[in-house]
C-alpha cells in the first residue's frame, strides 16, 4: 500500500515537470517583458533638450566598419528592452509593429500573417511567415552610423544589445530601408512628411540613450525634424479649440482667422451722392423706399432688371452725362431683358 503511493506521488511529481506545463508558462513569461522602452520615444520637448547636449562631432573610423562587430544576426541574450524573454529579436518587432497579428499555436513567438501600415511611406504591407515578404527590420540609427558616431569604441556586449534593442528597431518597406542604408537625416528622412516629428524624436532618443554624437548637419536635420512636431500639433490644437484661437508655438505667426461678422440686415447712410433709377427700380421692386441713400447707388442697369426683372424691362434709365463743367441728364431708352446665354 505505501509502496503504491510513493509511485502515484511520483507520478503526480513527474507530470507537473512536464514540457507541457512549461509550455503553458512560457506565454506569461513572454508577455511579461515589455517591447518597448519606458518613456520612449522621448516627447518632443524632451527630444529637444537631449538635441542640445549632444556632443557635436564629424564621424571616426568609418573605413573600420564591420556587420560582425555587432554580433552574428539576432540574439534575445541582452538586457535591452524585448531582451531575455524567449522570443528571436524580429519576432518581438512583428509581434509590437502588425496589427492584425495571427501567432503560432505551438510557439506564440512566430507571427504567422499580420499587415504592416509602414511609417515611412504609409504603404500597407502584408506579411504571410511562409511567403517572401517586403518587410525588413531597420536600425532607425543604422549600425554603420552608430559605428561612426561612437559605437567604435564600445565592449562587444554593448554592440549586441544595441543591434537588439526593439527601441532602435522599426519594421518598415524593404525597398525603403535600401534606399535609408546608414545615411543620417541630413541626407535621408522618411518620404512620408508626417512621420518626420516621431522619426527625429526616435533618432535623439536613441543618439542621447547611447551617448552618440552627431554631426553639424546631422543636427540641423534633426533639428528641423522636430520643428515639424509643432506645425503637426498646431492644426490639431485649432481643430479642439475651435476657431479664433492661436495654439502652438508659432502661434505669433499664425494670422487668426474667424467667421466672417454678420452684415447688418438695415441700409447703412451713403454720405453723399444721389439714387440711381436702377437702384429705385430694385427698391420699389422690393417695397423699399426709393429716396433712401445707401451703398448701392452704382449699381448697373443690367444687374438691376436680373434682380428684379419685372420693372426692368419697362423702367426709363436715367445715367448723368458730364458736358464740360455741367452735368446734364440723358434720358435712354427702354432695357430689352435678354436671358443670358450660358455654356456648359
Amino acid at each position: 500500500m505505501i509502496r503504491t503511493v510513493g509511485v502515484l506521488v511520483l507520478v503526480a511529481a513527474v507530470a507537473g515537470c512536464s514540457p507541457t506545463g512549461a509550455q503553458e508558462s512560457a506565454p506569461a513569461a513572454r508577455s511579461a517583458v515589455p517591447l518597448v522602452g519606458a518613456a520612449f520615444p522621448p516627447t518632443a520637448e524632451r527630444a529637444r533638450t537631449q538635441l542640445a547636449a549632444l556632443k557635436v562631432a564629424w564621424g571616426e573610423n568609418w573605413q573600420t566598419y564591420e556587420r560582425s562587430a555587432f554580433g552574428d544576426g539576432w540574439s534575445d541574450e541582452t538586457d535591452a528592452p524585448g531582451g531575455r524573454n524567449g522570443c528571436d529579436t524580429r519576432d518581438d518587432v512583428l509581434r509590437r509593429d502588425l496589427s492584425e497579428l495571427r501567432l503560432g499555436d505551438r510557439n506564440p513567438c512566430v507571427v504567422l500573417s499580420g499587415v504592416l501600415h509602414d511609417p515611412y511611406t504609409g504603404k500597407e504591407l502584408p506579411y504571410s511567415y511562409r511567403k517572401a515578404s517586403q518587410i525588413q527590420t531597420d536600425h532607425v540609427v543604422a549600425l554603420g552610423a552608430a559605428w561612426r558616431a561612437g559605437a567604435w569604441a564600445w565592449t562587444p556586449a554593448r554592440r549586441l544589445a544595441f543591434a537588439n534593442d526593439l527601441d532602435v528597431l522599426l519594421a518598415t518597406d524593404k525597398q525603403t530601408n535600401y534606399e535609408k542604408s546608414s545615411k543620417t537625416p541630413d541626407k535621408w528622412k522618411p518620404p512620408r512628411t508626417a512621420y518626420w516629428c516621431e522619426y527625429g524624436r526616435r533618432w535623439t532618443g536613441i543618439k542621447a540613450k547611447y551617448g552618440l554624437t552627431v554631426s553639424p548637419p546631422e543636427k540641423d536635420a534633426v533639428r528641423e525634424l522636430l520643428d515639424s512636431c509643432a506645425e503637426a500639433a498646431a492644426p490639431r490644437a485649432r481643430a479642439a479649440r475651435g476657431p479664433g484661437t492661436l495654439v502652438g508655438i508659432a502661434a505669433s505667426r499664425v494670422r487668426l482667422r474667424s467667421a466672417p461678422p454678420e452684415r447688418d440686415s438695415q441700409p447703412e447712410t451713403r454720405p453723399s451722392g444721389g439714387v440711381s433709377r436702377s437702384v429705385a427700380h430694385l427698391r420699389r421692386c422690393r417695397g423699399q423706399p426709393t429716396t433712401t441713400r445707401i451703398p448701392g447707388a452704382a449699381v448697373g442697369r443690367s444687374r438691376a432688371a436680373r434682380m428684379c426683372p419685372d420693372l426692368g424691362a419697362a423702367a426709363r434709365q436715367v445715367r448723368p452725362v458730364r458736358t464740360g463743367r455741367v452735368s446734364r441728364l440723358r434720358m435712354r431708352p427702354p432695357l430689352t431683358l435678354v436671358k443670358p446665354f450660358r455654356t456648359t
